[in-house]
């Protein structure tokens, strides 16, 4: 019964946004803690306490400087770019200078290297092509290949429900089939993506193909093997998280009636179960989504209209909930998680402003009752009169949006909402409890309600 409070934050100086200004990638060096950022014309470097360092010129020893991936290569301490006319340029730490590593052979729209960094995955046009750490390539996979891959289930038939017996009435109803289309959604960039397991031994790439018409997702191994593809009987969307931990897989599909849920299948490709995002009232377009390296936060990045909106979701008991959210009127450029440090998120805007988010899980008591921010409630719980796990409650307080921050001293309960309004209840915690431990909602005895508007520096 834990929440997400952010605890931290870290950001550059106005002063050195300039230099960031046009930057779309960037990555974090683990050991130094120095930010390597890319743009159109080089490398821009910020020290560990993210102040200005030093900038490196490439785009004029290049024909085109179009970067695609970048990464830190720890064992030779260099900086990898990877450019959409497949060259690859390295960049030494220590030196700042530039060398051209090799070209890759074509164009290449994704680059990513596994979590080791002896693997390179890139997509050049309509292929997956892996290679080495001398950048060799070993393996390569047509995306029109119609292979389901080798640890896609095999079965004869027996027990599925097409060969039980059921009465005319479901022969006719197997007998009409429903046809779902899988062509991408319009939103679909038809850009691929690729992510990597934490451990390296397998990476997923969503990619589109062009004779379907479909968005598709594929697993591979380190050795550039198809293992699967994702069985989705309908449309899905193309950004993909790879759970660092286990063999989940999230991708999300939009339902006609407006909403979008968030759908998990497993590395065999198999669908596991899914769960609502957002109902038909919000029209966003979903970006990015990731989790942490501890598998304990799943962060959403949508926009609508102009306005960012970063979401941090996290599961127990197979109840997903929303646990924080902030909306931003400033357009967020890229987005990862520390590699290392779990719950700590770094975020680069388009004014040039760098910021590192560090959260913190913890549960949020007072005497011996228990409050859970749930996506839009807050789920109330006096152990001392009603022991039940969650996702059950002792009752549970409706919230108009979704939940920043909360504070609560037994009766005043506080809620600081993602538009930054905040929100402060006096509740009677005594009344829910006389007839039932089930979870409920609007239940609480509010004995008034005031709202402010709350200003946040430095968010």
């Amino acid at each position: 019964m834990r929440s997400i409070a952010l605890t931290k934050v870290e950001s550059s100086s106005s002063s050195d946004a300039g230099f960031l200004k046009g930057c779309e990638l960037f990555v974090e060096d683990s050991s130094t803690h120095k930010v390597y950022f890319v743009n159109k014309d080089g490398i821009v470097i910020l020290n560990n306490l993210l102040g200005f360092e030093d900038v490196v010129p490439c785009s004029d020893q290049c024909d085109s400087f179009e970067p695609v991936s970048i990464d830190m290569l720890i064992d030779s301490n260099e900086i990898c770019v990877v450019l959409d006319s497949g060259q690859v340029v390295t960049i030494d730490v220590e030196s700042h200078t530039m060398c051209a590593a090799c070209f890759l052979g074509e164009e290449c729209s994704a680059a990513s290297w596994s979590p080791d960094q002896t693997t390179l995955a890139v997509v050049e046009g309509d292929r997956v092509v892996f290679y080495d750490r001398n950048f060799e390539p070993f393996a390569k996979w047509e995306m029109s290949n119609s292979d389901e891959g080798k640890d896609a289930l095999v079965t004869v038939g027996w027990g599925a429900a097409e060969t039980q017996f059921q009465g005319s009435a479901g022969k006719a109803a197997r007998e009409k089939k429903l046809e779902l289309s899988k062509t991408a959604y319009p939103s679909d960039t038809r850009r691929p993506h690729i992510k990597w397991r934490a451990d390296g031994k397998y990476v997923v790439v969503s990619f589109y193909e062009q004779q379907s018409g479909e968005r598709r997702v594929a697993v591979f191994s380190q050795e550039g093997e198809l293992m699967a593809r994702l069985k989705n009987q309908e449309a899905i969307e193309e950004v993909i998280a790879v759970r660092p931990t286990g063999n989940y897989i999230a991708t999300s599909k939009l339902s006609p009636e407006g909403g979008r849920t968030v759908v998990f299948y497993e590395r065999n490709g198999e669908k596991r179960h899914e769960t609502k995002l957002h109902d038909s009232t919000y029209n966003g377009q979903l970006i990015d989504m990731q989790w942490d390296t501890e598998s304990s936060c799943l962060c959403v990045h949508l926009r609508d209209e102009g306005v960012d909106q970063v979401e941090i979701w996290t599961v127990s008991n197979y109840d997903w909930k929303r646990q924080w959210s902030a909306r931003f009127e400033k357009k967020i450029t890229c987005m990862k998680w520390d590699v290392e440090k779990a719950r700590k998120l770094c975020v680069l805007f388009d004014d040039g402003m760098y910021f590192r988010l560090t959260f913190d899980q913890s549960p949020i008591v007072h005497d011996a009752t228990a409050l859970v921010i749930a996506t839009d409630e807050i789920r109330v719980t006096d152990f001392d009169r009603c022991p039940v796990p969650p996702p059950m409650c002792g009752f549970s307080v409706p919230i108009s949006g979704a939940a920043h921050a909360l504070a609560f001293d037994g009766r005043r309960l506080a809620v600081l909402c993602s538009d930054f309004n905040l929100h402060t209840l006096m509740i009677n915690i005594q009344h829910p409890y006389i007839n039932s431990c089930r979870r409920r909602r609007a239940v609480a005895d509010f004995q008034g309600l005031s709202v402010k508007r709350v200003l946040i520096p430095g968010i």
